[in-house]
């Protein structure tokens, strides 16, 4: 996913309509279409089979050049930016439709290496915003995602069965989300002290009426073990 300047979202459709369009508007023939379908280009965990196709079909010469719809989207890692620099080196052409970059020439690397930074940077900003944010919320015994209410946290009770979109929800009361807090304090106590392990302190909870806060109603609220 992408978006445009006004905050509206491009799909993929769109953004391989776009592209084709511009491929032809200056002459070009469009030849594979890659497409990663949610796959981040910032995360370094995350591995893009058809990125790895394309990139194979530059090097080897299979292909002429690559249009993306922003630079940031082709990748936000430094040494991927520098191996379609590589590829330029054997006349690969790198399009966009801001423009086109000429990676042949000394001015053309420094301005893809430039776009390159600014992703990356702007990436590792985002990061460390969204973790900064995360720790803030753990710190004040708020989950990080979503209003989902975790063990010993504050927030919703869980929906009734007959529940639907638009309908009040009740919160916990806080004597409640103590209780449930001193229920783990004694779990971490008897665990880190060796009297019981994860698989037996299951059960014993279950029979103990302790439900988990998400799930549904009945046996979907007991704890088990991965």
């Amino acid at each position: 996913m992408s978006y445009r300047s006004d905050g509206s979202e491009i799909n993929v459709d769109e953004q391989i309509a776009t592209g084709r369009a511009d491929i032809e508007r200056r002459g070009g023939v469009v030849g594979r279409i890659w497409r990663d379908d949610a796959k981040s280009a910032w995360n370094p965990k995350v591995v893009r089979p058809h990125w790895n196709k394309l990139m194979d079909r530059l090097e080897s010469g299979d292909a002429h050049g690559v249009w993306v719809l922003d630079v940031t989207r082709f990748s936000r890692k430094i040494r991927e930016g520098e191996r379609l620099v590589e590829a330029a080196g054997s006349g690969a052409l790198v399009w966009s439709a801001a423009g086109e970059f000429d990676l042949s020439t000394p001015d053309g690397r420094a301005a893809f290496r430039d776009q390159m930074v600014k992703a990356v940077t702007e990436s590792e900003k985002i990061s460390f915003r969204v973790r900064r944010g995360n720790r803030i919320k753990a710190e004040g015994g708020r989950v990080p995602f979503g209003g989902i209410r975790g063990f010993g946290m504050a927030g919703y009770l869980p929906k009734e069965d007959d529940w639907e979109y638009g309908d009040p929800r009740t919160p916990a009361d806080k004597a409640v989300v103590n209780a449930e807090r001193d229920v783990i304090r004694e779990c971490y106590r008897r665990l880190l002290a060796g009297e019981i392990t994860i698989s037996p302190l299951a059960r014993e909870l279950n029979a103990r009426g302790c439900a988990r806060c998400t799930g549904a109603s009945g046996i979907g609220r007991r704890w088990r073990t991965c």
